[in-house]
């Protein structure tokens, strides 16, 4: 388990890492550099799905020897069934390093979601200013509104 936890943690730290890179190639709108980073992205994320495929494998395990752990037990309940003190103090260190890794990739994740929507709102304003879309009121035959839209071309983002 152990081990499993150090590659999540080392996988992790990649994965903010390649968030925080991503963060400056929105800033830059530099897609050529997004469209990597993401390349890379799908790879990290493919090795946190085989640990977390290898960590369930090692829970099964431990839940099978040892009384008390099932394989949906939590990390807490594993510290009082390490072999020794040192063993115990590092899953600690390990599943709380891990923790506040994944709340940091969390929080870089929210503020590129909110980048990447306000550079797309941009690309859509813009295509919508080169194509000549208008967008107005008018009144109908009862006084009640209406938009009427008008675009000279035809754009599909």
């Amino acid at each position: 388990m152990l081990d499993v936890l150090g590659k999540m943690n080392l996988v992790y730290r990649d994965v903010l890492a390649l968030g925080e890179k991503k963060h400056g190639t929105l800033v830059a709108i530099d897609m050529k550099g997004l469209d990597a980073l993401l390349k890379q992205e799908q790879e990290l994320l493919h090795q946190v799905q085989k640990l977390e495929k290898r960590r369930k494998e090692v829970m099964g395990k431990l839940a099978a020897s040892v009384r008390g752990l099932t394989p949906e037990s939590k990390m807490e309940e594993l510290f009082s069934c390490a072999p020794s003190k040192p063993v115990e103090d590092r899953l600690k260190t390990l599943h709380k390093g891990l923790n506040e890794l994944l709340r940091k990739v969390e929080e870089r994740n929210q503020n590129n979601k909110i980048l990447t929507q306000a550079a797309l709102d941009a690309v859509g304003f813009h295509l919508n200013r080169l194509s000549g879309a208008t967008a107005g009121t008018t009144y109908g035959n009862g006084g009640e509104d209406r938009v009427s839209q008008n675009k000279t071309l035809d754009f599909k983002a």
